[in-house]
């Protein structure tokens, strides 16, 4: 799919409906969407209704247009996996509470250290994850079309 931000490539560790819709637009303007999600569970919204065949409809909305991988993030071997997908990343997006991303070995240090250029939005330090989606689209946009 093109769009403004075709070509950037996110990784989304984002889980319930704000990370997750975050991500959904940035994949509805061109981003490839790469979102991991827990071994046997799946995303949280996979089980809130309403659902249509046996599949919820709001974990549908939320993350259309995504590539999905299933990581135990408690597991080293699949952080460091994680870690590798990082790499070919341009962004990672996550949405808990402040501390949990640096304990698993995916904080904000871990992921710019493998990557070649990565914007990490923090979504502890605003109030608003649209203001942080806001941001980074803009930063996006002005590091694709204004540098």
């Amino acid at each position: 799919m093109g769009g403004p931000l075709s070509g950037i490539r996110v990784l989304d560790f984002s889980e319930g409906a704000q990370g997750p819709y975050a991500a959904a637009l940035l994949a509805d303007m061109g981003a490839e969407i790469i979102k991991v999600e827990r071994p046997g569970r799946g995303d949280l919204m996979r089980e809130s209704p309403p659902f249509k065949n046996g599949v919820s409809l709001c974990c549908m909305t939320i993350n259309r247009g995504k590539k999905s991988v299933i990581l135990d993030l408690k597991n080293p071997y699949d952080i460091g996996k994680a870690l590798s997908i990082a790499r070919h990343c341009d962004v990672a997006l996550e949405n808990w509470r402040p501390g949990v991303a640096d304990r698993l070995g995916i904080g904000y240090d871990a992921i710019v250290a493998v990557t070649r250029e990565s914007f990490m939005p923090r979504p502890q330090d605003s109030a608003a994850l649209a203001l942080i989606a806001a941001s980074l689209v803009w930063t996006l946009l002005r590091r694709r079309f204004l540098v």
